[in-house]
């Protein structure tokens, strides 16, 4: 009989686009919305219980980007606990199947199943790129934070930003471009968006940027305490739909994580389009008690400062009406 997970690992782009049904049965149905699925599926091989997982956000940036999880489950209550659970909001790259180490017999092992969004094509350079650039660039997750966090950049920098969801890169670049004594993480799950960044990157021969191509959160749990001097989430996808408004990436357990990455007094922006989404933003960061706004009058958050780019995002916002919102925090 196999183990476990090897009928899992055997799946590969042409198979996992097959009906799940070719290869697992499905025990049972938690969820069934639209473009939101949860079930119990059995393995058809070798027996194994998984939790599965599958979401499609549409309308979303233009290209409908496909989220799908397996966690293998191994009992009744374990079944129980991931029903209840929030959905899981990992952001994922390409079909191909993720173990960073062999599953141990307990259950708290993940096996995820990575979904590729929908998008163009990459070019031979952006192809060439991701396999010959991103691997000298990509944060050393596996490996602890040096002490001193400046070490990360080859060249001396004398603190690191951090930007969560950088889109295409053009504001990493152009604050790496105008602060040359900073050291700039940035993290996108996006394989597009990365592999135009690491074009941009090495168009301009920028020696100061580092990459996670992966959940931010990941990032956030590696981080010394303390190592960040600033932190952008700008414009973060807003989960428009009320039932999944709790997918955003703003909430009180990653406002607690921001505050303990940022040094005491250094900054966090964040900027939305989504006047419901600014309200409930400002709400969660100001109630961990870790955070001050900055704003003094109505000018502060409405208008963009000067050392803040404009990005594709917020002009698409402006051209099609939305009034974006620039909340500055400040770390107490």
């Amino acid at each position: 009989m196999m183990e476990p997970t090897q009928c899992m690992r055997r799946m590969r782009q042409p198979e996992l686009a097959e009906p799940l049904k070719d290869r697992f049965e499905v025990v049972e149905t938690c969820v069934e919305e639209d473009h939101w699925w949860r079930y119990v599926l059995k393995c058809c091989e070798c027996g194994q219980l998984y939790f599965f997982e599958f979401y499609e956000l549409v309308d979303w940036r233009g290209d409908d980007p496909q989220y799908t999880t397996y966690v293998p489950a191994d009992g009744p209550q374990e079944i129980e606990r991931l029903k209840a659970s929030s959905p899981l909001a990992s952001i994922l790259l390409d079909w191909k199947i993720v173990t960073e180490a062999p599953r141990p017999t307990h259950s708290s092992s993940l096996l995820r199943s990575y979904g590729r969004r929908k998008a163009r094509p990459l070019s031979e350079r952006k192809d060439r790129l991701l396999s010959e650039l991103l691997p000298t660039l990509r944060l050393p997750l596996a490996e602890p934070a040096p002490s001193h966090f400046v070490k990360l950049f080859t060249l001396p920098v004398t603190e690191v930003w951090l930007e969560i969801g950088f889109g295409s890169g053009e504001h990493l670049v152009w604050q790496a471009e105008h602060h040359a004594h900073v050291g700039c993480i940035g993290c996108e799950p996006f394989i597009n968006g990365v592999a135009s960044l690491l074009g941009k990157i090495e168009t301009l021969s920028l020696n100061t940027i580092r990459i996670h191509d992966g959940d931010a959160r990941d990032v956030l749990a590696w981080l010394p305490p303390q190592s960040i001097s600033r932190i952008f989430v700008l414009f973060p996808d807003p989960w428009p739909k009320k039932r999944h408004q709790k997918r955003r990436l703003i909430s009180p357990d990653a406002v607690a994580d921001f505050a303990q990455a940022l040094r005491q007094g250094c900054e966090f922006r964040f900027a939305t389009d989504s006047g419901d989404y600014a309200g409930e933003a400002l709400l969660t960061i100001l109630a961990s008690g870790a955070f001050a706004w900055t704003a003094e009058c109505a000018k502060d958050w409405r208008t963009r400062p000067p050392d803040w780019p404009e990005t594709r995002y917020e002009r698409k916002a402006l051209s099609e009406g939305r009034e974006p919102a620039y909340l500055s925090f400040r770390r107490l």
